[in-house]
Order: structure tokens, then sequence, then C-alpha cells
């Protein structure tokens, strides 16, 4: 019945003249095909739920947001701007692209992919496909490598103020301002950037980077040793912004460690070359200049 239909409308209505590439036009049942038909009499055709047409329209979140048109698989549809017109049983094909400064996110309505391309297969009812966006954002963190604590200000040209890190749009800038202090010393930026000044700015971003503050202490040096009959060793640090390795620390200005002295056997602590103490633990505090210490032992026989 719907064939005999389509071939009346054919004959009598749309005169089935191949102006447009909707051809052929095969209905349910039928082995040949029926017409050609133009976008405005599929339109047409539409409108009757009998036809053996049926309408997808395309969608966009939000509205401003650009998109590669729909295109038909095997002449199934004809499509104009965001409307199809696809036959019973059709495949069409989907392919959202976004705007600069956006990024695709999923389809709803006919699709619930989060492929940006997707194919509609055995069409059988008129459905509509939204495609949704949302902003690009450019994530911007920091760190600070070599002091305890402390953190990068950044401002974005998105309006972003904070601390370790900022968002912009892409295409977007970053101002990053490391922070100083006379018992550090700035070794520049790694990771976004080989600056050496304290405040950057990036510039036309285009991916999420990180950019990290490298700094040194540049406090005081204190050094330890043993005299016979014994050994030294560091159990306190101070606090975290001290570097210690070995036998050394850098201590930061008026900064403290922890030294403890160990005897052999048949050796005790007789006392520290820089402290006026006779035990085994010496904590130096307040240092303000580079300090050499040693511990010293005497025979206990």
């Amino acid at each position: 019945m719907r064939a005999l239909r389509w071939m009346i409308a054919c004959s009598v209505v749309l005169g089935c003249a191949p102006r447009e590439e909707f051809c052929p036009f095969v209905l349910p049942g039928d082995e040949e095909p029926t017409g050609c038909i133009t976008f405005e009499e599929a339109a047409e055709l539409a409108k009757d739920p009998y036809s053996g047409v049926h309408t997808v329209t395309i969608r966009r979140d939000p509205d401003n947001t650009a998109a590669a048109p729909p295109f038909a698989l095997n002449g199934d549809a004809i499509c104009r701007v965001d409307t199809c017109y696809v036959r019973w049983q059709g495949e069409l094909a989907l392919n959202a692209t976004p705007s600069p400064g956006q990024d695709f996110l999923r389809w709803s309505g006919c699709s619930d992919s989060t492929e940006a391309r997707i194919t509609l297969r055995h069409i059988r009812r008129d459905s509509e496909c939204v495609a949704h966006f949302v902003p690009h954002f450019i994530v911007v963190t920091a760190s600070v490598v070599g002091w305890y604590d402390q953190h990068v200000q950044l401002n974005s040209s998105l309006g972003c103020s904070a601390t370790d890190s900022c968002v912009t749009e892409r295409g977007g800038s970053v101002t990053l301002v490391a922070p100083s202090d006379p018992n550090f010393e700035f070794f520049g930026w790694s990771g976004c950037t080989s600056s050496s000044a304290l405040t950057i700015t990036l510039e036309n971003l285009q991916q999420s980077t990180h950019c990290a503050a490298r700094y040194q202490v540049i406090g005081h040096q204190v050094t330890w040793s043993a005299s016979a009959g014994g050994s030294a060793r560091l159990v306190a640090s101070g606090g975290p912004d001290n570097q210690c390795e070995g036998s050394r620390c850098t201590v930061i200005d008026h900064g403290s460690i922890t030294l403890e002295a160990s005897p052999d056997a048949r050796y005790t602590v007789a006392g520290w070359s820089c402290g006026d103490v006779t035990t085994p633990t010496l904590r130096l505090e307040d240092i303000t200049a580079d300090t050499q210490c040693e511990a010293r032992f005497v025979s206990a026989q």
C-alpha cells in the first residue's frame, strides 16, 4: 500500500525527475527504485507518517557551534543544512566538528555516543540529534622545587587568579610569578619554559602545561666530622628548607640542625669543637655563618 501511494505521488505530484541526489528511493517491499525526489518534495512526503520518509534534524548545543553537515550513506537520504529526509530503514552519517575554543562532548536524542562521528542505521522514525560542545579549557599548573611550602601565583586572560593552577581558553595567556627570598637562589623555570625571570607570561596556549620554579638554598654551609674513636651523624635537618647530603648541610639563615656523636668501644664523648657541650647530641641553632663541627672522643681506659 505504501509503495502504491509512493508511485501515485511520484507519477502525479513529483514526476520523478532526477533533479537532486536522493536516488534511488526504495520503499519497504520494493525491489527496484521507485523514483528520485528533491529536498522540497521529500519534506512534503515526510509529513505523511505512511510515506516511508523520516525526518532527522541536527541541533547544536550551544547553538553558535559549527558542525560538519550530515551526509547520506548509499543514497539513503537527502540533506540540507541541519535537516535530512531519510528513507525507511536508511542510514545517515553525522560528524560533530567543534568551533575554535570548544571540544565535542557527546550526542543526545538519536544517540548517546561520545564519538564525534556516528552513523545512524535502520532509521524507522523521525528523530532529533543534538551535538553537545563545551569550552576548551587550557590548564596551567605550577610547583616550586627546592623551597618547601611555597607557591607560584598565576593569572590568566580568562580571569583566573590562583596559586598552583589556573585555567584559560585555547589561545589565551597565563602569567606566572615565582616567589623570592634572600635565602633562596632562583635557578629559572623548567617544563613550560627555560626562562630565568621570576615573572613569565605564556601566550597563545594550545595545550595544558606544567611549570616548575627551581630554587637552591643560599644559606650557610655546616659540615661535620669525627676524631679517632667514634663517628658523627645528622639526626635532624632542622626543616625541609635545609638541604643536606652526606656530611654537609646548607642551612637557611638563622636555621638549625642537630648532630649526634657515637663513640666506638672503649671510647667516650669528650665534646664538640663547635659547641660548649660534652653530651653526644649537639643542636646548632640560629646559624648565621658557615660552621665546621668535629665530634671528639677520649679513651675510656
